[in-house]
């Protein structure tokens, strides 16, 4: 839809830039579609040649097509190359982790604006998010999901940290699980790309990226933790061109196998679910289990900075005062269970009284490099 508009537009195919490439998904679309050339990067070095791979099929001559690696934060092209276009992969990895802003901002000084508003041909021209509470059952994680979620995330607020539900050896899909929103979602940060204003600084701006802080109110916290482990759940939306849109949502998610009809359509939903969830995930923050403000009450205060691509600033959360940065910037591991014997040891006996009883099983494998699943197996055998 993009690139028929600008064609129609402007009255030629645009030059199209896709910031992080990954195996060439989006660069070969704007191929099908008719881009005039698309330049596709990453920082990743596997990608690249995925990618090269993928797009050589399509343009066999490479008259329409330029894969690169790139270093993070330097400008690879040459002098006076400019796009029409900016189209991204990993929409969902800077919506969740960081700002779109703040990557955007460095290519769009190659990134030509049209007419008197400086209008730009950007992919996603908004992007939304929200901060949601949800009480996730207790008798849908089952009782050692529970404890380890709500353990994970309490360690990971009280660390200063966001826990990220498909990282830190957790990998959960939280939306396989029942849950209930507790209070109302509310929108934390919004950012809009669809106009630029002029230089500053030596460079030109997004028109507008605006951070909004919300005080959140959770009442009856003591009675919702009898049965069920509560989660503050940063979700997203992103208006892609026009009138669509795309969400990362948990309720989003959940829908995807209920909107395919027949049994191969329900499959393929539910497998396009997890593998959302599975590479975007959400930010969760626990919360604590001792209230500041009274038995019945608690509440936060969110706020995202804006990010000036001048500095190297971040956005933060704060939680009743405590200071959350942003967790790509500062990766932590959570459950450090290699480390922690006794952890493993108590999981595993928890795991086996599951098998006993038919329930599932949890497996955390990443951190013990193997050690759980094997202890798990022999105990089980025997």
């Amino acid at each position: 839809a993009a690139i028929g508009e600008f064609s129609h537009e402007q009255g030629r195919a645009p030059r199209v830039l896709d910031v992080g490439v990954g195996t060439g998904m989006l660069s070969a679309l704007c191929l099908e579609h008719g881009c005039g050339h698309v330049t596709g990067i990453d920082v990743n070095d596997t990608m690249v040649q995925l990618a090269a791979v993928h797009l050589l099929k399509l343009d066999p001559r490479r008259s329409r097509h330029t894969v690169m690696l790139v270093q993070k934060g330097k400008l690879p092209f040459a002098d006076g190359e400019m796009f029409d276009m900016v189209v991204s992969e990993i929409l969902g990895t800077l919506t969740t982790s960081e700002s779109m802003y703040k990557y955007l901002t460095l290519y769009s000084q190659r990134l030509r604006t049209f007419g008197d508003e400086r209008r730009v041909y950007m992919i996603p021209q908004l992007t939304r998010q929200y901060f949601t509470v949800h009480a996730f059952s207790r008798d849908s994680l089952g009782p050692t999901l529970a404890a380890l979620l709500d353990q994970a995330a309490c360690e990971a607020t009280s660390a200063g940290q966001l826990l990220p539900s498909n990282e830190g050896g957790l990998a959960l899909n939280l939306h396989l699980y029942g849950s209930s929103v507790v209070g109302s979602k509310v929108v934390v940060h919004e950012e809009r790309y669809a106009t630029m204003q002029a230089a500053q600084g030596g460079r030109p701006l997004f028109a507008l990226s605006s951070g909004v802080e919300q005080p959140i109110r959770i009442h009856d916290l003591a009675a919702v933790r009898e049965h069920a482990v509560p989660l503050g759940v940063f979700e997203w939306s992103a208006q892609l061109w026009g009138s669509i849109w795309l969400h990362n949502t948990l309720d989003e998610l959940r829908q995807m196998e209920d909107l395919c009809e027949g049994d191969r359509g329900r499959l393929a939903g539910r497998r396009n679910a997890t593998a959302r969830a599975s590479a975007w995930g959400f930010l969760v923050v626990g919360l604590p289990a001792k209230q500041q403000v009274s038995a019945k009450q608690q509440s936060f205060s969110i706020k995202f900075l804006k990010l000036n691509p001048l500095f190297a600033s971040l956005p933060t959360l704060n939680v009743n005062g405590d200071k959350i940065c942003n967790v790509l910037d500062h990766p932590q591991r959570i459950l450090a269970m290699a480390a922690d014997s006794a952890l493993c040891e108590r999981l595993s006996d928890a795991a086996c009284k599951l098998v006993q009883g038919n329930d599932r099983v949890l497996v955390v494998n990443d951190i013990t490099c193997g050690a759980l699943p094997l202890s798990l197996a022999k105990r089980v055998c025997h």
